[in-house]
């Protein structure tokens, strides 16, 4: 069992760079975007692009997905493991602890915060959101744009069970 992660310094690079962006981009724009953070689009299809970002990640480079006609949100896995168990979820437990400390750094105290099992921070910018997640011991940050993050809470699922991973299920 095998677990990488980003190092502290590509993480506080890439949030630097990201927090400032801003997001009025459309679907028409990407390629723009794309060129302007010096990313090259590996693949698109009618909902969504992946792109090969400048900064380590360990698994693949950024998944962007679309809304109504503008980019919603991407997807930045900051780690990658070949199997779960204790050691990778102590890993990833050690991991989110120091990526926490770097989103706190970068970008000031957290707006909210869900501990737990899948813990999460979210902290918003006078355009952006940037959300910390963990889910079955993978680590990613979220970049979306406010109004599509305010969408998501105003349509959020108030019964959440059923939706916990399979770990979780067998506690």
């Amino acid at each position: 069992m095998t677990f990488t992660r980003t190092d502290d310094a590509t993480l506080r690079q890439m949030l630097t760079e990201l927090r400032d962006v801003p997001w009025h981009w459309r679907v028409d724009e990407v390629d723009d975007l794309a060129a302007r953070l010096g990313w090259r689009i590996t693949d698109r299809w009618d909902k969504g692009a992946e792109f090969e970002v400048a900064w380590a990640l360990p698994d693949r480079g950024a998944l962007l997905t679309y809304w109504t006609g503008g980019a919603r949100q991407m997807d930045f896995d900051l780690t990658a493991h070949t199997g779960r168990g204790p050691e990778t979820a102590a890993a990833a437990d050690d991991a989110f602890a120091e990526f926490a400390a770097i989103g706190t750094e970068v970008l000031g105290m957290p707006d909210e915060s869900a501990p737990g099992r899948n813990p999460s921070l979210l902290w918003r910018t006078a355009e952006s959101t940037f959300e910390l997640s963990m889910f079955a011991d993978t680590i990613t940050v979220t970049w979306s744009s406010n109004d599509y993050r305010q969408f998501l809470k105003e349509t959020a699922v108030e019964d959440t069970s059923g939706l916990e991973d399979e770990e979780d299920e067998d506690a």
